[in-house]
């Protein structure tokens, strides 16, 4: 049975993980900008770099700072943070899953919210024993 308590704190161990992922995640909002900004230098779309690139690149990022707040802090409402920036990151990497950064957002996404939603190990409590 999977039970999701928005009123807990993830576990140190689980955290940690996710503090990781959340700064791939970073890295990748800066590669969005980064692409975003060689289009615009080197006379590209401006509007697919809007679009596609700008837009997006500022609403993963607003959810990965403050996700990142929410886990760094033992926030207990941290989980619907990261889910939904699991899930923003996931929609992100179906948009540009045509290119190198696409598949790049994807390897974040996917654990991000698997880690982010899915219980531990440790998580349930054992099972009593019958003797």
């Amino acid at each position: 049975m999977i039970r999701f308590a928005l009123g807990e704190p993830y576990r140190p161990e689980r955290a940690r993980q996710l503090r990781i992922l959340l700064g791939a995640a970073a890295v990748v909002v800066v590669f969005l900008f980064g692409w975003a900004a060689l289009l615009l230098l080197g006379h590209g779309s401006a509007s697919t770099a809007l679009l596609v690139l700008v837009v997006p690149g500022v609403l993963l990022g607003g959810l990965v700072a403050g996700a990142l707040r929410a886990v760094s802090n033992e926030d207990p409402n941290a989980r619907p943070w990261v889910a939904a920036t699991g899930l923003v990151a996931i929609v992100v990497a179906v948009l540009l899953s045509q290119t190198f950064i696409g598949l790049l957002v994807a390897v974040v996404a996917v654990p991000l919210l698997l880690i982010g939603v899915l219980p531990g190990r440790d998580d349930d409590p054992p099972e009593p024993s019958a003797h």
